[in-house]
């Protein structure tokens, strides 16, 4: 058999999202997975299971395994980008709410793909929030000065060690550690 890290993603234009596939059982002697997109103008797949958000729209990826063609499919959604808007504190905190809602109720052992509207921080429900759920990660596309980075929080990562004196960790603080845990790309 095979299985599939996530079979639900939802994505924005120009956002990636990885998919870890496995074959089943552990002791299997051919290993090898192959991707497939059912839409390929709505979202491509490449040979490691990274997805790339292309338009509007939903289609499937499909793992298939090379030994018995076993498949594994993540339904992916596509949707507008948020329009870029000026944020006040109550907006920040509105998002951070949807987040943690998010990670709350995500599946076990879940990536959760959030879009924030800038650089901003992660309040103390948030930081509560992950605390409750050690096996929840976070890949999180910002934008900042002109581009769009993607921030991985791997899961069980303690972001209440790194909290200011006013309760927050921001996200510029994070991307700025050097600890081999926070991975900070730039997309675009």
């Amino acid at each position: 058999g095979i299985w599939v890290n996530s079979t639900d993603v939802t994505l924005t234009p120009g956002q990636t999202y990885q998919i870890i596939a496995g074959v089943k059982p552990d002791t299997a002697v051919n290993k090898g997975v192959h991707f497939y997109t059912s839409e390929s103008n709505v979202a491509g797949v490449d040979g490691s299971g990274i997805i790339r958000a292309n338009s509007i729209g939903s289609c499937y990826i499909t793992a298939v395994s090379d030994d018995g063609g076993y498949q594994a499919r993540t339904y992916v959604r596509v949707n507008p980008t948020p329009a870029a808007a000026a944020q006040t504190v109550a907006q920040d905190a509105n998002w951070t709410a949807i987040a943690a809602n998010m990670i709350a109720t995500a599946a076990p052992g879940a990536v959760v793909n959030l879009v924030a509207p800038k650089a901003l921080s992660f309040d103390a429900l948030m930081i509560n929030t992950l605390k409750t759920r050690p096996d929840v990660g976070l890949l999180i596309a910002y934008p900042y000065n002109g581009h769009t980075y993607v921030m991985a929080v791997p899961a069980g990562y303690n972001l209440a060690a790194k909290m200011d004196k006013n309760g927050k960790v921001s996200f510029l603080s994070l991307a700025a550690v050097k600890d081999g845990k926070i991975v900070v790309t730039m997309t675009k």
